[in-house]
């Protein structure tokens, strides 16, 4: 509420208001306070207002918030540099029918193979990355996919076949 109806208020006379509150000073003050106590709370007031704490405390957190802005900039741009590598590794992988070639694959080539295909699109329900450990689990379902994906063929040949342009 407070910073709602005073928005450049700094925290320091925020905490210092809530401790006037607080503390029930106004009331200390009346009871104990002369006139030289006032001129010398207000000359420290003056004092402490030309030392410039609220606007140093302002310029420090305005260049911490650009510096982590440039920070997230940049871990941006480099997973965006990261993602596109990724993508021109990805489109540079051919897919392999054939399966004597396949069988001689090592576990990197069949990942790549598994995932070129899930970037297709085509065949559906490939499991993750994670799911597949086994050099053999990889290969068996490698070869689950050549085999959906043959069937998709023939589905589509057949349709084409019934249904001529």
């Amino acid at each position: 509420m407070y910073h709602r109806n005073k928005p450049t208020a700094s925290s320091l006379v925020y905490n210092a208001q809530a401790r006037y509150h607080k503390n029930h000073t106004e009331a200390f003050i009346k009871k104990h306070f002369k006139s030289p106590d006032h001129n010398y709370v207000h000359a420290q007031a003056r004092y402490l207002d030309e030392q410039g704490i609220d606007r140093k405390q302002r310029e420090a957190q305005v260049a911490h918030m650009i510096k982590i802005a440039e920070e997230n900039a940049a871990q941006e741009a480099e997973q965006v540099a990261k993602k596109q590598k990724e993508a021109e590794r990805m489109a540079s992988i051919n897919i392999v029918y054939d399966e004597v070639a396949i069988r001689g694959m090592g576990v990197k080539d069949l990942t790549d193979q598994i995932e070129k295909w899930r970037a297709l699109n085509v065949v559906k329900d490939i499991p993750l990355k994670s799911k597949l450990k086994l050099k053999a689990e990889k290969m068996e379902e490698l070869f689950r996919i050549h085999a959906e994906y043959q069937k998709i063929q023939e589905a589509s040949e057949i349709v084409s076949a019934t249904n001529p342009a």
